[in-house]
């Protein structure tokens, strides 16, 4: 860890569950940690191009740890890559997520000048030449995603420098979650590049001419750094993996290029991590479990209050039918307008229950039902009845009439039962005279 990354270790992430992609996953990651430290100490992020499979991670943690754990055990040690550190033009610090280490160093290890000395190990038991990559099961084939139709037809891969060195060593490597042949192909390539680089391990002693030219650039880890050296015929580039510096002496200064070798325990430990996080994720989906299957019992519970509220009555089949006629005939009551039709004869002979027609020659509506056209309504002759005019003005004559009845002349002319006729004829003069009078 270099001076810069170690402001990592000063801030704090507080349990959390997340799902969703490694990008904002380490945004989320450096924002707690910028929001938490003083400016000196914050970070803007740069560049961030670790893939992953599907883009979405289902991370969580219970405990309060601090960023730089939380960032390896997250991220690097599940999804690889690492951190880049540097300054922008601002002044302020960059952090970069990066899959690949980018920085070549401009310095180069050469045999008779700055090569001291070397040595070169070889771990043969996990040594892989060729892989095939496997991807998720087709639930109805049965068979696993292959990179042929990315791979010109091939469905492995191989590192011809390490065929030429070790032979024909074959493996697969399965990743259920993978669903596309090219990030397939991608992550095939990770992994066998992974296994030869364990496999060969160099550690060299260098002196770093940046101790005495400081215009020469200095070693840093995560540096790819030239190595050459004819008697070994050895010329490629490695990658800086453990620095150690000797400031007293820099002739002491060892410089370990390509990967270390984990020990027993550290592979112990790292396989705990992930059975750690493995049964974190299954007791999520445990307890999502219990929760959908109580929806379902209480959603069961419900619909057998519904069954048992029904009236008993209805358990009988021949009251069930007598009362689906009854809701078939309240059905009957909901009408649909169809339109209008010149005559009876022109009704369809089959409509749809509550289908409505309008008979133009007699004005009538009929609606269908089981039993056919069902007449309700049709036009009613009116001409031998009062209009309103009518009625309003013979509502006027008994008015007056009603007004002369209560004058002393009146009281005097009708009080004999004989004169009624007399009174009788008079109303219909005024009905027929209009204001008349009597």
């Amino acid at each position: 860890m270099n001076g810069e990354l170690s402001f990592l270790l000063d801030s704090i992430q507080r349990p959390f569950e997340f799902q969703g992609s490694p990008n904002d996953l380490f945004r989320n990651f450096i924002g707690n940690h910028n929001s938490q430290v003083e400016e000196q100490k914050q970070f803007v992020i740069r560049n961030v191009n670790v893939p992953d499979g599907n883009d979405y991670v289902n991370r969580s943690n219970s405990n309060y740890s601090n960023t730089w754990d939380v960032v390896n055990d997250k991220l690097i040690d599940t999804n690889g890559g690492h951190l880049e550190t540097g300054l922008l033009e601002a002044g302020r610090r960059y952090i970069d997520y990066l899959a690949e280490y980018t920085h070549i160093n401009s310095q180069v290890i050469m045999f008779g000048e700055n090569l001291l000395d070397i040595t070169q190990y070889i771990k043969g038991e996990n040594i892989r030449t060729a892989i095939i990559p496997l991807g998720e099961k087709n639930t109805e084939t049965g068979q696993r995603l292959t990179i042929a139709s990315v791979n010109d037809g091939k469905d492995y891969i191989y590192d011809e420098t390490a065929v030429n060195l070790f032979g024909w060593i074959w493996d697969t490597v399965e990743y259920e979650d993978v669903t596309l042949p090219q990030n397939l192909l991608r992550k095939g390539q990770q992994y066998l590049s992974s296994v030869i680089n364990e496999t060969i391990t160099i550690e060299l002693s260098a002196v770093d001419l940046h101790h005495l030219n400081c215009d020469i650039e200095k070693f840093k880890n995560g540096d790819l750094v030239r190595v050459v050296s004819i008697p070994h015929k050895l010329d490629r580039y490695f990658l800086v993996s453990k620095l150690l510096l000797n400031l007293d002496n820099p002739k002491e200064s060892i410089l370990t290029l390509g990967q270390t070798f984990t020990t027993l325990t550290q592979n112990q430990n790292k396989e705990n991590k992930i059975l750690k996080e493995s049964i974190i994720i299954s007791n999520q989906q445990i307890t999502k479990t219990n929760k959908e299957v109580n929806e379902v019992k209480q959603s069961v519970s419900q619909v057998e209050q519904i069954i048992v509220d029904i009236p008993t009555e209805f358990v009988k089949t021949e009251i069930f039918e007598d009362y689906k006629d009854e809701v078939d005939r309240k059905l009957y009551n909901v009408y649909t307008i169809k339109g209008s039709v010149a005559s009876y004869s022109s009704l369809p002979i089959t409509a749809d229950n509550g289908d409505v027609y309008n008979v133009l020659d007699t004005g009538a509506n009929y609606v269908y039902t089981v039993q056919g056209w069902d007449k309700l309504s049709e036009t009613i002759d009116l001409s031998n009845y009062y209009t309103k005019t009518e009625a309003d003005a013979l509502f006027a004559t008994i008015l007056s009439l009603v007004a002369y009845l209560t004058t002393e002349d009146a009281e005097d002319t009708y009080t004999k039962l004989e004169d009624f006729e007399d009174l009788v004829a008079r109303v219909e003069a005024l009905e027929n005279n209009g204001n008349g009078g009597i």
